[in-house]
């Protein structure tokens, strides 16, 4: 995940606009990962606690 957090930052360096359109992209991308990671999370933690 750190590399496209450095990769998002370099992309927000970077002129023109492109690059910023590749980095609200990515930014995006790594949004959805991390609710997407959230939500395994608490599933897995939903079924410890039905098992215990």
């Amino acid at each position: 995940m750190k590399s496209l957090i450095d990769v998002y930052d370099w992309l927000t360096k970077q002129p023109g606009e492109d690059p910023k359109k590749h980095a609200d992209n990515l930014e995006k991308l790594i949004f959805e990962d991390l609710v997407f990671r959230e939500k395994i999370l608490q599933s897995y933690v939903r079924h410890l606690d039905i098992a215990n």
